[in-house]
């Protein structure tokens, strides 16, 4: 019989401190992400995404999209045992205080025409998720379009969602988007942002605003 190994998260102390974290679905594939302690510097959406093909190309960490991002809270959320003191749940918490940005965001489009996640905006990277985005905004609990969801964090199930944010913030996961469908299209930034009452899923930030991206590297 073979004896099969649980996986376990890797912390690492060099000059630049990080986190491996094993088995994280994205994109269709099984992936480790090595996790990085600092942020990115803050920047708006085009300086993001120029940032992200040079650190990329020079195999440094790069930033991480909404649904990526939200795959590694996840996975580090199974797998961190002590997570009530652990390293890297008190970096995760900071971090969703600080109006963490992804690589992603959402063209809100006119009409009757679908809306569209894009995901590593403006990078050789980039893929795009058409859902109807646009709605109200309020608890994940409570929202009829669950689609939604999955386009930005790439799963739809409520309760797994809400277990992830109890993780990050002892709270359940709210959502903030545009209300209704714009006239004309209009682009917004997807983050992240926690305070005492919620974790929030923002994507109604303007591309101009700059603010700092978590990042790391896919192994």
């Amino acid at each position: 019989m073979v004896n099969k190994t649980k996986p376990r998260i890797l912390h690492n102390i060099p000059q630049e401190e990080s986190w491996d974290i094993p088995e994280v679905p994205y994109r269709g594939k099984i992936i480790t992400c090595r996790v990085y302690k600092n942020l990115t510097p803050a920047m708006n959406a085009e300086q993001l995404a120029k940032y992200y093909e040079k650190q990329k190309k020079d195999g440094n960490p790069y930033p991480t999209d909404s649904i990526l991002t939200w795959n590694i809270f996840s996975k580090a959320s199974d797998l961190d045992e002590n997570s009530k003191t652990s390293e890297l749940r008190n970096f995760f918490y900071k971090a969703v205080r600080e109006f963490l940005k992804t690589s992603s965001i959402v063209n809100y489009n006119p009409f009757e025409e679908k809306d569209e996640a894009v995901h590593n905006y403006n990078t050789s990277d980039q893929y795009s998720l058409r859902e109807n985005i646009a709605g109200p905004d309020g608890f994940i609990t409570g929202i009829p379009d669950k689609k939604t969801l999955k386009s930005l964090l790439g799963k739809s199930n409520v309760n797994e969602i809400n277990k992830t944010s109890q993780y990050l913030n002892e709270t359940d996961m709210s959502i903030w988007r545009l209300i209704r469908k714009p006239t004309q299209k209009e682009k917004r930034v997807v983050r992240f942002y926690a305070d005492g009452g919620r974790l929030g899923l923002y994507a109604d930030w303007y591309l101009s605003n700059g603010v700092s991206c978590s990042s790391g590297i896919e192994d």
